[in-house]
């Protein structure tokens, strides 16, 4: 059964994000009840939360594909592509915090197994316990006052290096940050196999930068 969620007359929502004034000049951005949406759906509303998306010690790989009767027993029924279509919608509105999580288990929808099944019902367990997360913007998220005034911009990024074992393709993440929240992110594989560490970050580097340059000229317009 859906759940009776309140809302106060201070919110507004907007395509399914709910905008709450949480102080003077500051607003959140929060999918709490599109959160609730994708629990029921896959009847995990009362499941234990977990404290992080990603599954402890785990690489997805093709490895984990169906292969046995078990595998396709398991699988029959489970709804995969809609699983990771409404998290890669939860994760591009207000949660960047599961998107390294979600884009890799986007790579296995063709013939996914339990394994990556599983995968996808921590990502919910750990939804479970931070329903209520969002995005904040305004001088009440900002620990440095000057950061407002003189830098509207902030972009940081990382990868890891052959992060994904069928490829040995690294992973690149970058998120912008402004007026104390994040504006834009991404996570995502890169196109060519990095020789070193090193190369893997001057390659998110790379996106980074691009990024900046548009954000900065998108900022001056």
């Amino acid at each position: 059964d859906q759940p009776v969620l309140s809302q106060s007359d201070d919110n507004d929502v907007y395509l399914g994000i709910t905008v709450e004034r949480v102080g003077k000049n500051t607003i959140k951005l929060c999918q709490a009840r599109y959160v609730d949406d994708i629990l029921n759906a896959f009847q995990m509303f009362d499941c234990k939360p977990r404290r992080t998306p990603f599954v402890s010690g785990i690489k997805l790989s093709k490895d984990f594909e169906a292969k046995t009767k078990e595998d396709y027993i398991f699988m029959k029924g489970k709804e995969m592509r809609k699983l990771v279509g409404m998290l890669l919608h939860l994760q591009r509105c207000t949660r960047p915090d599961i998107s390294a999580a979600v884009v890799t288990l986007a790579r296995f929808q063709v013939n996914p197994g339990p394994m990556h099944w599983n995968w996808g019902m921590n990502i919910l367990k750990y939804l479970k316990g931070t329903r209520d997360h969002g995005i904040i913007y305004g001088h009440a998220n900002i620990k440095n006052k000057d950061h407002v005034q003189y830098v509207p911009l902030t972009m940081y990024h990382d990868s890891d290096w052959g992060g994904d074992i069928d490829d040995r393709k690294s992973q690149t993440g970058w998120v912008s940050f402004s007026y104390g929240g994040p504006i834009n992110w991404t996570s995502t594989k890169q196109h060519c196999v990095a020789q070193s560490s090193c190369e893997a970050e001057y390659i998110a580097a790379n996106e980074a930068c691009k990024e900046s340059i548009w954000s900065i000229r998108l900022l001056e317009d």
